[in-house]
């Protein structure tokens, strides 16, 4: 603290021990936030491996299903079909942290 014109006395140190103990509690409050925010993080990782799993799981039975259509009706027949309905997809949306 050299840009601070401090007189060595009691009060002085009395306002720097207050300001030091409060950084304390702000860098306690930071370190229980960064904590929570990172149990957070794991969670949605977590969260995005299964449904990573379930979309390859579906890729992989859409791939079967298009390569047994095919190998039954050829590709002329295919081409000819209407397209079948698509499936509903998930609304997107905000998701709050903390």
């Amino acid at each position: 603290m050299p840009d601070r014109d401090l007189a060595p006395t009691r009060i002085a140190l009395l306002e720097l021990g207050e300001e030091r103990a409060t950084a304390r509690e702000g860098y306690a409050l930071l370190d229980e936030k960064r904590m929570m925010l990172a149990a957070r993080i794991l969670a949605l990782l977590g969260r995005h491996a299964g449904e990573l799993g379930r979309w390859r799981s579906a890729l992989a039975a859409a791939d079967g299903a298009l390569r047994a259509a095919y190998d039954r009706h050829g590709v002329r027949d295919l081409e000819l079909e209407p397209r079948g309905e698509a499936g509903t997809l998930p609304a997107p949306g905000e998701e709050r942290l903390l």
